[in-house]
């Protein structure tokens, strides 16, 4: 672990006193003026605190921090939840649907059509990394179901042993559903969906080299595969996507109920606890965002040369910048609201209410800044990171400025727990 700079320090102490000065001490402050759902007085809430999130997907209504309410947060998040899930959903019926064409036809326009769809599916689920709570989550959270790893376990893609089974044939169903995330899902699609070369990742000691099973299929018969492979990738992703808007539909799994209810039901216990899980799906931006997607390409964490363009998320259709921005427009959906324009409820009305709307402003203008920082990867981070790696550091800076917060003042004011991937992340 490496050891804390004194400037770091210094700012965690800071962080610190704040925390003292409002009374938080991993406790909710007595004075925090935060409707609950309860009336001090039976049968008389607040005007506007009933609750209702609003419309579903309207991310709830105009938000009055005096007028706060717990439920209301929940209920906006709940319903921009489902609707990013559904938009995911519909575009990775298209993507099922023009994989299998290509697959059947090779003809060019078909596979133009086939890349198109995956990435506007990649444009919606990018988005939706930001909802990872309930059963997008992995087993050990909260009501996690894994949907999130059968669907795209990004970083983990091992492209050997996808071309093993291109050797093998081992991707049609049910083959693919039962198979490690390594070798599925959205990452699979990209590599051999838009990798033309005929060449492998294999070491010459795989059985595929070894044996020259590889070699002997030729580069006609690879391109075909690799078609075949996209479309069975496909199927899996649209199943997985379907079973996820299923967990949180009325007639389903019902989810929403159980986010809603989390006072009354096992699964949280406590609408803080449900907020809590909420919150940890935030932290997307802090640890795949700003560690994995740029940290590792930039040369920080587990990258020994000057530069690691081999950890970039999107290196065969090269949409690594497409994909940040796309994080951090869910982000900002999560944070400031779903309705149109970013209004609605979101955690930002839960620190103006909780009395810190300084600290919400900072948070506002710190994601705008990365915002704007990512729109300077022109041209995209492929790119820039062999030409102008400090460019893409900028980046990085950026990032930092806004999961500092998240890590420190955010999860301090609103008495919320950091996610245990987080917990020992000193930089």
């Amino acid at each position: 672990m490496k050891r804390a700079h004194p400037a770091a320090v210094a700012h965690w102490v800071k962080a610190l006193a704040f925390a003292l000065s409002i009374g938080a001490c991993r406790k909710a402050a007595p004075d925090e003026r935060v409707y609950q759902g309860r009336s001090n007085t039976p049968g008389t809430p607040p005007v506007g605190s009933g609750g209702s999130a609003g419309n579903p997907g309207s991310g709830g209504t105009g938000a009055d921090p005096t007028a706060f309410s717990k439920a209301a947060l929940l209920g906006a998040v709940a319903d921009c939840a489902i609707d990013r899930y559904r938009e995911f959903r519909d575009a990775a019926a298209v993507l099922d649907d023009t994989a299998r064409t290509a697959a059947a036809s090779a003809a060019p326009s078909d596979v133009a059509s086939m890349r198109q769809a995956w990435l506007v599916a990649m444009a919606k689920w990018e988005q939706v990394e930001l909802f990872r709570f309930g059963p997008m989550a992995r087993l050990v959270d909260p009501g996690g179901r894994d949907i999130r790893d059968r669907i795209d376990g990004w970083p983990l893609v091992s492209r050997c042993g996808i071309e093993e089974r291109i050797v093998s044939r081992a991707y049609d169903a049910p083959e693919l559903s039962m198979a490690l995330i390594n070798v599925r899902g959205l990452a699979a699609f990209e590599y051999v969906a838009f990798y033309e070369g005929s060449d492998n990742a294999c070491s010459n000691f795989t059985a595929i080299n070894a044996h020259g099973t590889w070699a002997a299929l030729g580069a006609a018969e690879i391109a075909r595969r690799k078609l075949e492979y996209a479309a069975a990738s496909a199927k899996d992703v649209r199943l997985q996507a379907e079973a996820l808007v299923e967990a949180w539909s009325p007639t389903g799994g019902n989810f929403r109920a159980e986010l809603l209810g989390a006072a009354q039901r096992p699964t949280f216990g406590s609408e803080q606890k449900a907020l809590n899980a909420v919150s940890d799906a935030l932290f997307y931006i802090e640890i795949e965002g700003k560690d994995w997607k740029l940290g590792r390409p930039v040369g920080l964490g587990d990258c020994a040369a000057p530069t690691c363009p081999d950890a970039l998320e999107s290196p065969y259709a090269r949409q690594s910048t497409a994909h940040l921005q796309n994080n951090l427009a869910g982000f900002r959906l999560v944070f400031e609201g779903c309705a149109a324009g970013n209004s609605g409820t979101g955690f930002d009305d839960w620190l103006r209410a909780a009395g810190a709307s300084d600290l919400a402003d900072r948070m506002l203008a710190a994601l705008e800044q990365a915002e704007n920082a990512v729109a300077t990867l022109d041209p995209p981070i492929e790119q820039a990171l062999a030409t102008d790696p400090a460019k893409v550091m900028g980046v990085y800076t950026a990032f930092k400025g806004l999961t500092d917060l998240l890590k420190t003042e955010f999860v301090t004011v609103l008495n919320l727990e950091l996610p245990k991937p987080a917990q020992g992340d000193n930089d």
